[in-house]
Order: structure tokens, then sequence, then C-alpha cells
């Protein structure tokens, strides 16, 4: 196992089917295959704590060191040069690499006084420059529905979680985005909850759309989303992104037209310029909210007025508005649209099918 990532070799035999043929009876004999995904990176944290959930006993191994955790017992792991210590009750050891095996344990990960998440999965931790990396590897499926719990507006209806579903795995499936692990659990990619019990309805969407993603010319496309598009959807081109296999067209959002969510922020000079000459430019957005917060310009779609001082930002929506609209895709929900209809309006040319074989 190596120090930047959980090593997992799984033979994976996934069965393709016609896209009609249900994909939970496709693959009821095929494993789950594990996506390795980077968590509280934004925290940059040198301390962690690891806590069993609900009680449930969870065994830790720090180096030869084997700690069996349970109730409200807890592992405190801090960064030490190059190395973690890891103290439980009035024990403590030295090692490289902190990790849990087990694919499907239950833990609670903490950075202290910051945040604390419940996982489904595997954990390794190791030094990485001046913090703790952590990597939680667990099953693609799990993933999902812990994704679209965490993504989905919670009063979406059912056939609007299955389109997120969908989404949320076939841009898991499309491949890996990062070098130490395959994605990251903020708005990079996408973002990482908790994992839903089975009957909630985040849970229950992932499971009625099991393997199911959407391809273009028989590739799995990595599926984008946002908030709200602000009544049309952009393409990865218009937005300063480079194309890839598929184009991501342009749509309309009814719903978003209806009701364009309005907007207007003040920027002063310094804070404008990027934007100002890469409007529309998802990069310099980006660059400009993650120094003053997501709500410091909502979305790309907007109009500049500039001044001396600075500019005024008129716009509508939220997020980068490529493809599935998730405001929008709510409302043809409720408007008794399926899954079909609303991945056809917002992936054109694209097919409904289990993951292809491997």
């Amino acid at each position: 196992m190596t120090p930047n990532r959980v090593r997992c070799f799984l033979i994976t035999a996934l069965l393709c089917l016609a896209p009609q043929q249900s994909a939970a009876v496709a693959l009821l004999s095929s494993p789950d295959p594990l996506v390795h995904i980077g968590v509280f990176g934004l925290f940059h944290s040198r301390q962690l704590t690891i806590r069993p959930h609900e009680g449930r006993p969870v065994v830790v191994h720090c180096g030869d060191r084997t700690f069996r955790i349970e109730g409200g017992q807890s592992i405190d792991l801090t960064l030490r040069n190059d190395s973690i210590e890891c103290r439980s009750r009035s024990i403590a050891v030295q090692t490289s690499q902190a990790e849990i095996r087990n694919s499907d344990a239950d833990f609670v990960l903490e950075v202290p006084g910051k945040i604390e998440r419940h996982y489904r999965g595997a954990l390794v931790i190791v030094p990485a420059a001046d913090e703790l990396l952590a990597t939680v590897a667990m099953p693609r499926e799990t993933a999902v529905a812990s994704i679209v719990a965490a993504e989905a507006p919670s009063t979406s209806l059912p056939e609007a979680l299955k389109a997120q579903a969908v989404v949320t795995r076939s841009y898991l499936a499309a491949g890996q985005r990062h070098r130490n692990f395959d994605f990251c659990d903020t708005t990079n990619c996408q973002y990482l909850g908790a994992p839903p019990a089975p009957g909630e309805a985040a849970a229950q969407a992932a499971s009625a759309t099991r393997e199911m993603v959407l391809t273009h010319a028989g590739k799995i496309i990595r599926a984008l989303y946002s908030a709200r598009c602000g009544g049309h959807t952009r393409t990865l081109e218009d937005i300063g992104l480079k194309g890839r296999h598929y184009p991501y067209y342009r749509a309309r959002c009814l719903s978003c037209i209806r009701a364009p969510d309005p907007w207007t922020r003040r920027l002063d000079k310094q804070q404008a310029v990027n934007l100002i000459r890469q409007s529309g430019n998802e990069a310099a957005r980006l660059h400009l909210v993650r120094q003053l917060g997501w709500q410091a310009l909502p979305s790309n779609n907007y109009q500049i007025s500039s001044s001396a001082t600075g500019a005024t930002f008129e716009g509508t929506g939220s997020g980068h508005g490529v493809r599935l609209c998730q405001h929008g895709a709510a409302a043809m929900a409720t408007e008794g649209h399926s899954l079909p209809s609303i991945l056809r309006h917002y992936f054109p040319n694209t097919t409904l099918q289990p993951v292809p074989r491997q």
C-alpha cells in the first residue's frame, strides 16, 4: 500500500445489457469498484481524530500497532515532523501511515474544532508536506448515494434525484481527476456528505439507477451540473474551458427563465480586473470566490458595469451553468417528466446504459 492512496485490486466483471434493461438486475453479481476520495483537504490540518460511528467497533492500523476502538473511544492523529503520532488513551505510537482497511467500515473523521463527518469505507492517512492527507476509499455506489444526499436539493422528487444519481455516477466512472486520489470532496469535484440510510431518498435514487451512466460515442461522459443555470446552460468553451469529447450543448431551461434568481455584486477595481478581462471565465470566477467566499460572485452569467473605482456585476443563476441544472431538473420532475426525459433535455445525444465492460 503506497503512502498517498489506498491500493485496491478488484476484478470487475461488469455486464453490458441494453439500456432498457434493469441495471440492478444486470449487475447483481458484479463487484462495486472503489473510488478514492481525498477529504478535508481545504483545512490543511495537522490533527485528525477517528471515532467509531454510533459506537460500532473500528480497527485502526498505525504501523505495526493495531487499535480497536468502540463506544466513546477515539484515536488522535498528530503530524510530528514527517511522521504521525497515533494516540489512544495512554498509548502513543509513531508511524508513517494510519489506516482502516475494511472498505465497509463506519467511522467518524474529525478536524478538531472545525468539522466532522461520518464515512463508510477504508481510510488512509499519511503525512503530506505540512499537513495530514486523508483518503477514503469507498464503493462507488456508496459514493453516489453520499454525493446525491449532499448535492441535490432535499425537496427534489424521485425522478430529479435519479437524474442526479446518474450524473454523479457518470462523473465518477469517467476517470480520475487528481494525482494522489481519484476525486476530492469539494465543489472542485463533487461535495461528499455522510452516507444516507437505505430508506432515504438519495439512497433510493442511487439504488434505482445502480450502475447506470451517460455515454457519448461509446465513452462515459464526465457529466457536470450546477445549482441554477439562469435560463440556459453553457458549453465548456462559454466559460473558458477546453472542450472534451462530448460537446456540452446549450439548452434552454424554462424554470430558470421563469425564476432566474437575479443577483447584484459590487467589486473594487483590483478584485474585478481579471473578470473584466475574461468575462464569464470560470477560472477567473473561482479564483475570486476562493478568496472572498462563494457568494462573492454566484455564477458566471452576468453583465458588468465598470467605473473608475470598480465594477458592478448583475447576473442570474448559481454555479458554472454547464449541463444539468438542478433547479431545472427538479421543476421538470414536478411537471411529470421522467428520468430519461430530464437527461435527454440536459444531455442531448447521449445514451443511458450500464457502465461499459472494463
